[in-house]
Parts: C-alpha cells; structure tokens; sequence
C-alpha cells in the first residue's frame, strides 16, 4: 500500500540499510539460541511476516481464484501467483513476486516487470472483505485503459523504499534492489543491525556486546526510528488533521501532550511490546498503560493546550524544536478516572475502506 515512506523520511534509514546489506547477518535463528522467549514471539509476529515470495503462496490458501471485478482474475500455481489484467481492449498476464502484509489488514501485491521497472499492483486482498478491493493510495475511479488497470509503476528507488519498510536486509545496486539476497519481513536484526560479531562475542566472553539496543535510545530517536516506516510526518499534501493520518501512528503520538510533556518518557514501545503483535481489542491492558501516569493517587496528568497550528506543531515536535512542558498533578479525567481511556481518546478510525486504525493523536475530543 502506498505512502508508507517518503525520500525524506527514510533518507537515513534507506543509507543504514544498504551499507548493512555489507555487514554479517547471524539470521533470527541465531538470535533464538539465547534469547528464546523474544524469538518466538517475534518470528510470529505481523512484523516478522510482512514480506513473501509468491512462491510461498500455499501460507495463503484463503486467497482466492478467479474474477476479481471486470478487470483482473487471478490464479495459483506451483510457481506462485499470478493475475491477468483486461482493460481497454488489451491484456496482460503478470506474475506475483512478493506478497506484502502479514494479513492482519490485508495483503499487496508487487511485481518486477523487467529491468528497472516494478509494479504495485492496483487490486490488494482485505481481511475484513474476504476479497479484493482497490489498494489504498490508488485511485477508485473506474480504469479505462491496461496501463491504470494494472496499478502503480514504480522506478528502482521507489521499489527499494516499499520493499525495505518489509525487509530485515535488502540490497541496492546499480540496476535496483537485489530482491536474490533479501531477507523478508522486519525480524531482530532490522532494529538491532547485523548480529554475527554480537554472537561472536558473546561466545568469546568479551564484554564488547556489539550489538545495538533501541530500548536505550532517548524517546525522540526512538520514535523517530519506529517512524522510518510508520512515518513521522503525514505524506505531502495532506494536513495532520486528515484521517487518513491515524494510519502512521508516529505522527498522532508526536502532536499528543502526553508525548511532549513526558520528556522522551512516552515512545512507542511504552504501551508496545516490540517483539509481539499490538494487542488489539484488549483496550484494558493499554488503559493500565494509561493509568501508570494519569492516576489519581501517583500519576502526572500532562499540559494539553497544543498550538492552533498542527502542521507546523507537528513538525517542530518531530524535530524536537518543541520543548516539553512540565508535568503537573491532577486528576486525570473527569468523566472516567480508571477506564474508558482508549474508547474516548484513542478511537478506533477507518479512513480506508476494510482497514481500521487507532488514532494515536492523544486527546480530548469534543
């Protein structure tokens, strides 16, 4: 699905992850040897399984064949997947590369079309459905032509940053991302970097653990690395109000008091576990999250007023240019003191048809 990620938010992150490319992987099996627990839940997670060779089609058996509207039909085969695509008097069979999703929401498709040419697919499946549906970021319009029945070309620089937000290692080289030697979906190493010398070491005894540890970073970094790919900005045009923002959840958090009054106190992984699934639907356990800060006895309730310009707010949090204001103590909600946070100011959204969101901008709401 499109605008994951922009050239400007993931400069940085696309340059680790392709000089990484050059360093040595121990793989997530390798990380299991020591640390079970975090290996098990996180080679099951949506994370982990963001990311499949069409070859891998037989973990998707509720896919199905056939029509998919007037213009597609798709079909399985030993080799994988593939979709014929009729528009305009003219037609066109295409094999499925990669599967995109871990079908928590749904699944995109993507294909290498030749060199230097890549295709995201315009139909993408909806769990919600049970069928398929117009990708998000695609126009819904009717296509009267192959070309805008097929979907969205993409050059090699806007495949590489699709495929890296769902990669733990992908490669760039000088004719496009070398899909031969990635390794899919978002596992250990995508945020502890390269572990080989980290498993070393740790077999030699030195106390060098070369290894990096996220769960040290100040708050700001922290979000900001989770917003590589949950973004920490909305896409260009749209305005932080748009609820089509609620789906990259870094922005929201970073426009919420409780984020700026917290001093770097409130990240991601605060009310996330990052080696497991959120847990969604379980608003109970995110309001004890809550309530360790907004309690009536012990807790802080933090400053709310937010300046009346969100786009430039949004932008001075994200940069850490917006200073943080001091806790103060009070009671923290007057309608609800112990439940009812996440219902009230944490809705659930749906800006996209059969995908749900939680508004991660923390508020009151009128």
């Amino acid at each position: 699905m499109r605008s994951l990620a922009e050239p400007g938010c993931l400069c940085l992150m696309l340059a680790a992850l392709a000089s990484a490319a050059e360093d040595r992987y121990a793989g997530a099996k390798a990380c299991g040897a020591c640390h079970p627990k975090h290996y098990a839940s996180q080679s099951a997670s949506t994370h982990a399984l963001s990311l499949h060779r069409s070859q891998e089609i037989s973990k998707f058996p509720y896919l199905p064949e056939g029509r998919a509207g007037e213009h597609h039909e798709f079909r399985k085969t030993d080799a994988g997947y593939w979709v014929t695509v009729k528009a305009g008097g003219s037609q066109m069979e295409i094999p499925i590369h990669w599967i995109l999703g871990a079908n928590d929401q749904g699944l995109t498709f993507f294909s290498r079309l030749g060199a230097g040419e890549y295709l995201e697919h315009r139909l993408s499946y909806y769990t919600r459905k049970g069928g398929y549906d117009v990708t998000a970021g695609h126009a819904a319009t009717r296509p009267g032509t192959l070309e805008e029945a097929l979907g969205a070309r993409m050059s090699p620089a806007e495949a590489f940053r699709c495929l890296a937000c769902h990669s733990t290692s992908l490669a760039q080289t000088a004719s496009g991302p070398d899909f031969d030697s990635v390794v899919a979906g978002v596992t250990c190493e995508r945020c502890h970097g390269p572990g080989a010398a980290h498993v070393e070491a740790m077999k030699s005894g030195s106390k060098l653990r070369q290894i990096r540890n996220p769960g040290k970073l100040p708050g700001e970094r922290l979000v900001s690395m989770c917003g590589e790919c949950h973004r920490t900005e909305p896409p260009p045009g749209v305005a932080f109000d748009d609820p089509i923002v609620t789906r990259f959840q870094p922005v929201g958090l970073q426009m919420s008091a409780c984020f700026s009054s917290s001093d770097g106190a409130l990240t991601c992984t605060t009310c996330h576990n990052p080696h497991e699934n959120a847990r969604r639907g379980d608003d109970r356990y995110y309001e004890q999250k809550c309530l360790a800060c907004h309690n009536p006895q012990t807790g802080k309730q933090p400053r709310p007023p937010l300046p009346p310009d969100l786009k430039n707010a949004g932008r001075q949090r994200a940069s850490g240019a917006l200073k943080a204001s001091s806790p103060v103590p009070g009671k923290p909600c007057r309608t609800q003191a112990r439940a009812g946070c996440i219902g009230c100011h944490m809705p659930k959204t749906k800006p996209l048809a059969w995908v749900e969101f939680t508004d991660h901008w923390i508020r009151a709401r009128k």
